[in-house]
C-alpha cells in the first residue's frame, strides 16, 4: 500500500487530493493484519477518528513539506494523543469514508511525527572514536552489530521510549582518505566533546 499520507506532527495527519467532505478514521494494530475493501469495509485493528481542520497547515508546516500546502489537514483529538506513541510501534491504515463506506485508504509516511515526539541524533553508534566498538569497525555500519556498545545502548533506549524507525543517511570515504584502515589515523577522541570544548572556548573569547 502506497504511502500517500504524511504525519507531520503528534496531533496532525496530510493528505493530498483527499476531499475535505469525507469522514476519516485512523486504524492501528500492534500485530497488523488490517485489510480494507470496499465492499465488505475494514477488518482487523481499532480506529481514532480524524477531524477535517478547514485552516489547513500553517506556514511553518508547508515551508517545510511544501506539497502539503493544498493537502487536506486532519486532526487527532486532544483525548487520543497520549495513544500516539504506542500507535506507532504496530500497523498504521488511513481509511477515508463516503458514508459507512470505505473509499479509499493509504499507508503513512512518519517521519514527521518522530521528529516531533523524540528528534533525531546524527551520530547513533557508528562514532569515530566510540572505544566500546572494536576498532575495525568504528565509523562503519557494522558499529550497529555491537549490541553492547554504547551507540547502540542508546538505541535500545529509544526504542523504549517509542522510537521505531531510524533513517540511515549515506556513509562514504572520501576519495583522498586511504581506504586502507591500518594508514588511517584514529582521533583518540570524542568528536561531539570536541566540538562543545571549542565551543566553550569561542563563549568564552566572546565574552572578553
Amino acid at each position: 500500500m502506497q504511502a500517500k499520507a504524511h504525519w507531520v506532527n503528534r496531533d496532525t495527519i496530510g493528505w493530498s487530493g483527499a476531499p475535505s467532505s469525507d469522514t476519516y478514521r485512523l486504524y492501528y494494530s500492534p500485530t497488523g493484519g488490517i485489510t480494507v475493501e470496499s465492499t465488505t469495509g475494514v477488518k482487523g485493528g481499532e480506529f481514532i477518528p480524524l477531524s477535517v481542520d478547514p485552516n489547513g497547515f500553517p506556514r511553518s508546516i508547508v515551508d517545510k513539506l511544501p506539497s502539503l500546502k493544498t493537502a487536506t489537514a486532519l486532526r487527532i483529538s486532544i483525548a487520543d494523543l497520549a495513544q500516539v506513541p504506542a500507535l506507532l510501534k504496530g500497523q498504521l491504515v488511513l481509511v477515508r469514508f463516503i458514508g459507512t463506506q470505505p473509499a479509499d485508504a493509504t499507508s503513512l509516511q512518519i517521519p514527521g511525527v518522530l521528529d516531533d515526539l523524540f528528534g533525531f541524533f546524527g551520530e547513533l553508534g557508528a562514532r569515530i572514536s566510540d572505544d566500546t566498538v572494536p576498532a575495525r569497525d568504528r565509523g562503519k555500519y557494522p558499529a550497529f552489530t555491537h549490541v553492547f556498545s554504547r551507540g547502540m545502548q542508546h538505541l535500545w533506549s529509544l526504542a523504549d521510549a517509542g522510537l521505531t524507525h531510524v533513517h540511515l543517511l549515506p556513509a562514504f570515504d572520501f576519495s583522498s582518505v586511504p581506504e586502507l584502515r591500518g594508514l588511517v589515523q584514529q582521533a583518540g577522541l570524542d568528536l561531539s566533546d570536541e566540538q562543545l570544548r571549542c565551543g566553550s572556548a569561542t563563549e568564552r573569547g566572546q565574552q572578553k
